[in-house]
């Protein structure tokens, strides 16, 4: 019940915070301002990511237990907090920022030096004589790759988002309370920082996001590897959980210097780069890149379960992956099978099949309407504590929304996918009476609630598939927020099997909740007045559910 109420807060009070943060920073002239080796064309206040570790911080001493034997790791980030801050007020100069950031590196040493006897790397047992050396370079190199992984909208946000989910899945096997809520604070503030952060972004991170989201991770991967390994510091954790921003910057460094050109300079050579230099959309290079780290966090976790060393020769092969990115592209690109594909599934779809979109929009909400209004949810299995504070965190997500809604102008869909996530999430917590209603097909026993997931997807596939004839050009339909959340949904359907907590049912849940979500937001292109009252009778409907369980 903790870490849910830990995860609402921290994305309520980012969601709610967030415009306000944007409109200073924005009047005290805390701003990016595009340049040549600057993607964004638009003046963008940079700094969200000052609230993350003041929440992580806050949650830790409210919950957290023997907090006081954090103090190394709170001033190591404090630290890195006042680095990044300065920077992106009046942009540090390198040797200003490696000094802070080596004082932040010592602090976090000496946080964990008493915590492990031995260390290794790959397998390989290392002498006692360079344990700090090495973690110095180590932590100092990997903090700072998150920092240069910052070059997309919602790049480093989703992928922090993607990595603390199911670490901190992994966390809770530890037991180690403190752990846990650093990663659940930051899943939570992840998630709401994304509306704002992901393509098209109204804000970004700046260095004070990336180092404080860099240092923070870490810290949580080093210990939970040496809680794993029974005090036994495997590096080969945090760096598989980093594949992608160290592998990249260790690219960018040995070919700099191959070059003889400065490694501290900013240039266009890093992986978000060059895939973007084939013309491939800001956003689907954000994919891109996110669902790749998908395979280096899926690879650790194996690793750690299983700790075999074939999980090392996976390890390398999906570095050479982003080691020879360059050619791999222009191979796929220049490839006559790939241009025939995108030339066939690029005609525009016919007048009909446009057509069939909205009735099917209309069947599915039918049926779906149907099926709730048939639903009367009973027999709560649920903790008492979870009981009461479920109302009142639904409460404040509606008040939130209202607010939302009013400022900017349009909804906040993630909002519709939370109710949806309940509805789904509450079978298990529930038993709803709309299972009972099926019929059979072709000898099989159908569903209604299975005929509705069909028609959403449907909807949804058909809509993907007309998008470029349907959808305005100045229209951003389908945002980075969209990708990263399917990225992240997906994840934890792959991942649900080799993790030590049984998430199957959760897992399934999101997944469905995700296909309603992007049915909504196609019935909302067509139909915005009807979705308005749709997105509000889903929270009443959510609230009432959960008032009635207390009864």
């Amino acid at each position: 019940m903790t870490y849910f109420f830990i995860f609402f807060t921290c994305f309520i009070i980012t969601s709610f915070s967030m415009p306000l943060i944007i409109d200073q920073l924005i009047k005290i002239g805390v701003t990016d301002r595009p340049n040549s080796r600057k993607i964004h064309k638009e003046i963008t206040p940079r700094m969200g990511g000052v609230l993350i570790l003041p929440l992580v911080f806050i949650f830790l001493f409210t919950y957290g237990y023997n907090v006081i034997s954090l103090k190394y790791f709170i001033i190591s980030s404090i630290f890195l907090l006042i680095c990044g801050i300065i920077d992106d007020i009046i942009e540090l100069g390198w040797k200003y920022k490696v000094v802070l950031q080596s004082l932040s590196v010592i602090f976090l040493i000496i946080q964990i030096h008493n915590t492990f006897e031995s260390l290794s790397l790959f397998g390989i047992q290392l002498p006692s004589t360079i344990y700090y050396p090495l973690l110095f370079v180590f932590i100092l190199g990997a903090v700072n790759s998150i920092n240069l992984m910052d070059g997309l909208d919602g790049l480093v946000s989703g992928f922090s988002l993607l990595l603390a989910l199911p670490v901190f899945i992994l966390s809770l096997s530890t037991h180690n309370t403190n752990i846990s809520i650093i990663l659940i604070s930051i899943v939570g503030i992840t998630l709401g920082l994304l509306k704002y952060n992901s393509f098209p972004a109204k804000v970004f991170l700046g260095d004070t996001g990336s180092l404080s989201l860099g240092i923070v991770l870490l810290f949580c991967l080093i210990s939970i590897s040496i809680i794993k390994t029974n005090k036994h510091l495997d590096l080969t954790i945090p760096i598989m959980f980093f594949g992608v921003p160290l592998t990249d910057t260790l690219k960018v460094i040995f070919s700099r210097i191959l070059r003889e050109d400065s490694v501290f300079l900013a240039a266009k050579d890093h992986l978000h780069h060059i895939i973007l230099g084939y013309n491939i959309r800001h956003k689907t290079v954000v994919f891109l890149i996110q669902s790749f780290s998908i395979l280096f966090i899926l690879n650790a976790i194996l690793y750690i379960k299983f700790n075999s060393s074939y999980f090392y020769i996976t390890f390398f092969l999906l570095m050479l992956v982003i080691v020879f990115i360059d050619k791999i592209m222009s191979r796929i690109i220049n490839l006559d099978s790939i241009r025939l594909y995108y030339k066939r599934i690029s005609l525009k779809p016919s007048e009909y099949i446009i057509s069939q979109i909205k009735k099917f929009l209309w069947v599915s909400f039918i049926l779906f309407c149907l099926v709730i209004g048939i639903s009367t949810p009973y027999n709560i299995t649920i903790d008492w504590d979870l009981k009461l504070v479920l109302p009142f965190v639904w409460m404040l997500l509606l008040i939130l929304a209202f607010v939302n809604h009013r400022s900017w102008k349009q909804l906040n869909h993630i909002y519709s996918f939370f109710n949806f996530a309940f509805l789904h999430v509450s079978n298990s917590i529930f038993t709803i009476s709309n299972y009972k209603y099926s019929f059979q097909l072709f000898g099989l026993q159908i569903s209604f609630s299975n005929l509705i997931f069909f028609l959403f997807l449907l909807n949804v596939l058909l809509f993907f598939y007309a998008r470029d004839k349907v959808i305005p050009k100045n229209v951003v339909f389908f945002t980075g927020f969209d990708l990263t959340l399917f990225t992240l949904i997906i994840s934890t359907v792959l991942i649900r099997e080799v993790l030590p907590i049984n998430i199957y049912i959760i897992s399934n849940s999101l997944f469905a909740s995700l296909i309603c979500y992007y049915w909504l937001k196609v019935f909302y292109f067509y139909y915005p007045r009807i979705v308005n009252f749709i997105f509000y009778t889903l929270f009443f409907l959510n609230i009432s559910i959960m008032v009635k369980s207390l009864l």
